[in-house]
């Protein structure tokens, strides 16, 4: 039997190797470096086998582990993702980090409740994320660090919430010097950044933690609705402003920089939900997806949709999202439901999960680009709370409704889901054969792809089943610009762009498609709307040219030169 001093020397190096694992899982979020991320994935696999057989010799309360139904889901459409991706080579360090991110949640859940050495060792995080984007503003830092300075602030406002806590909680007054300190640096660099999203989500979240927190003066059964709705409030009437986004007058927000152009982002990748929003179109995919069938452009100019919704569902799909939101609102409803445990503690897990949810609808510090291992950690303190079986029971039964409610939708909407499905799948062949060693800095050569065959069959196939498809119309209509069938091009467009005036990629490619088919009237009327249209056309002129194609050459160098093009 080990006696007092051997306890301590077994609980300060259990407490210890958490915090190294920790200060790893912060490490790779800015460095995923292959070699350290698994070397990340064994410490962390090692230490949840350690921490099961350490609970069942000490026999502790029983926990709810239905939270991994969500997990495992999550990752089976993050290996579809990876799959479907048209560049497996940038997706395959996300699946991992996204891998990572549910072991981690799984080591955060076996803990006792009372564990501190994360929670704690997530603070210090905070101030890591804020002392890197000090760096990287100074130009101290540059190679592997992968994080914009937005994404920055961003993971530090999230993680801040645990550094709060760490200083309500300590008693020493050296570490409270420490923390306050850490405290001024995370405030100085969220405004340093103008990131005003994660500085409004973070007041949310830390007067829904004092709400939390409040014992006596507000009564549970007042002050949990009032979160409960509160929250769950706000994140509808964002989800809301995503769906209806397009039409949205922007004038009013060119008062506030950038705004117009996030709006017009977002607007413009709703686009893609058409077309890859059941499935995903594959990890780390946003760029060339968007660049390619949005702006129809050969760089890139977004690397992520800056929303963390609208990231998840175009990567993930309807699978992924859906699991995602499972394992925060899980988490959220346990921390609720059980407002009498440990307040600090778990009150800063609560502001954490509203800071993610609430930032993540104007920007996406966590899971854009190439992703972070700590995208579950907020929520996973939530199932160290040990529960009754009464509960237990009555989450399963939450479970099984969700799961007849989905099985409903499905057996509903099986017509238009199979449509969707089908064209998913098309697109994300047709993206893997048009995406191929993509960004070429090079307009469309028009040249067709056999690769493509199979895609185009089954995507007349189904427009046969469902005319009036704009996703299967737009695909057809770039499958066939490539095969330089320009009047067939113009008649699946021409549709395309009845259903969905808006869609930028559309419109571009209608307008060639008329110029290439020789209606230069019509061809002038669509792409005069185009930006930078009249510099590709100079492209086009010598392109042409080149390929021995004088008259489509002519075309271009013809609306060229009209005198008040674009006007």
């Amino acid at each position: 039997m080990l006696n007092n001093d051997d306890n301590l020397l077994k609980l300060n190096f259990k407490s210890f190797s958490l915090s190294v694992s920790t200060l790893l899982i912060c490490l790779v979020t800015i460095w995923p470096n292959r070699f350290l991320i698994f070397i990340t994935m064994g410490v962390v696999s090692i230490q949840i086998v350690a921490t099961f057989i350490s609970s069942s010799q000490e026999n502790t309360k029983q926990k709810d582990y239905t939270w991994l139904i969500s997990g495992v889901l999550f990752l089976l459409s993050a290996g579809f993702g990876y799959w479907s991706a048209y560049n497996t080579e940038n997706a395959f360090p996300k699946l991992m980090l996204l891998f990572l991110a549910i072991l981690f949640a799984l080591l955060i859940s076996t803990l006792n409740e009372k564990e501190g050495a994360i929670h704690n060792t997530l603070g210090i995080g905070a101030i890591f994320f804020s002392l890197v984007f000090i760096a990287v503003k100074l130009q101290l830092l540059s190679g592997p660090i992968l994080l914009t300075a937005n994404r920055l602030a961003g993971l530090s406002a999230t993680l801040s919430p645990f550094l709060f806590s760490s200083l309500l909680n300590t008693q020493r007054t050296l570490f409270r010097i420490a923390l306050g300190l850490g405290t001024l640096v995370i405030l100085t660099v969220l405004i340093l950044s103008g990131s005003r999203g994660a500085i409004a989500s973070l007041l949310i979240a830390l007067f829904i933690w004092w709400v939390y927190s409040k014992d006596n003066s507000i009564p549970n059964k007042i002050k949990i609705p009032f979160i409960a709705f509160s929250v769950s409030g706000l994140l509808l009437v964002g989800a809301l402003c995503l769906i209806f986004i397009s039409k949205i007058q922007m004038t009013w927000l060119n008062t506030i920089p950038g705004a117009a152009s996030r709006i017009e982002l977002y607007a413009n990748s709703t686009f893609l939900f058409q077309a890859f929003g059941l499935l995903g179109g594959g990890l780390n995919s946003f760029g060339g997806l968007y660049s390619q069938y949005i702006l129809s452009v050969p760089f890139l100019l977004f690397t992520y949709g800056h929303n963390l919704y609208i990231d998840l569902l175009l990567e993930q799909g309807v699978i992924g999202f859906i699991s995602f939101l499972g394992i925060f609102f899980i988490g959220f409803f346990i921390l609720l439901n059980h407002p009498d445990t440990n307040k600090n503690i778990f009150g800063a897990c609560l502001a954490s999960i509203i800071v993610l949810l609430m930032h993540g609808l104007i920007d996406d510090a966590i899971y854009g680009d190439i992703g972070s291992p700590l995208l579950f950690a907020a929520p996973a303190f939530a199932f160290r709370i040990p529960i009754e079986r009464v509960e237990k029971i009555q989450r399963a039964r939450i479970y099984s409704l969700f799961l007849f409610l989905a099985l409903l939708i499905a057996g509903f909407w099986a017509r238009p889901i199979s449509a969707a499905f089908r064209s998913n799948l098309a697109a994300i062949d047709i993206a893997k054969v048009q995406l191929e060693n993509w960004p070429t800095g090079e307009w469309s050569r028009y040249e067709y792809s056999a690769a493509l065959e199979s895609s185009e069959i089954s995507l007349e196939d189904l427009l046969s089943k469902h005319p009036g498809h704009s996703p299967t119309l737009y695909k057809l209509g770039l499958i066939n610009l490539e095969k330089k069938e320009f009047s067939l091009a113009v008649k699946h467009l021409v549709v395309a762009h009845q259903n969905n005036p808006q869609h930028p990629g559309i419109k571009k490619n209608l307008g060639f498609a008329y110029l290439w088919n020789n209606d230069v009237d019509n061809a002038k009327q669509i792409l005069a709307e185009v930006p930078n249209a009249k510099e590709e056309l100079f492209a086009y002129i010598w392109w042409w040219d080149g390929l021995n194609e004088p008259d489509l050459s002519q075309n271009a160098q013809n609306l060229y030169d009209s005198a008040d093009w674009g006007e």
